[in-house]
């Protein structure tokens, strides 16, 4: 099965009927995410990607998300082989996960998106417990200059 039919399989699973894909883009909701697919044929990918969440407007959260950010995408090992980035533009941050369709079954679809859904919704809450720990802190003292070596 092609990707494009795979995601159009699973859509009818899941009583939505055939979700047709535009320039190989298409997108299916889950509660309160929505699962967005780009077919790659090229690579013979499938991409999913989620919006996880807001870039907060504090410089201080940001440096704090982007912290969590790059220690869960060590080796991949916090998210399952996805990867965590952000959108600068739209200003959020995204999941996503590139799954080779080679022998891509609708079973083994369905197992990596409700981990991905599930890695977000840990994510999510993980950071809103971080960002409210982070508030009854006392401000860090700021870093002073340090003189050049020679």
């Amino acid at each position: 099965m092609n990707n494009e039919s795979l995601v159009s399989a699973l859509s009818e699973k899941l009583g939505l009927g055939p979700l047709a894909l535009e320039n190989g883009m298409g997108a299916i909701q889950f509660d309160d995410h929505v699962m967005n697919f780009q077919v790659d044929a090229n690579h013979d990918e499938l991409r999913c990607f989620l919006r996880v969440m807001d870039i907060p407007a504090s410089p201080e959260s940001q440096l704090a998300l982007y912290r969590q950010m790059l220690s869960a995408n060590t080796f991949g090992l916090a998210t399952g082989g996805g990867h965590l980035g952000i959108d600068e533009t739209e200003r959020f941050v995204i999941f996503s996960r590139a799954v080779s369709a080679g022998g891509l079954s609708l079973d083994r679809l369905e197992i990596i998106l409700e981990i991905m859904l599930n890695m977000v919704e840990g994510f999510q809450r993980d950071w809103a417990e971080a960002a409210a720990a982070a508030q009854s802190q006392p401000a860090a003292a700021p870093l002073h200059p340090v003189g050049l070596r020679v």
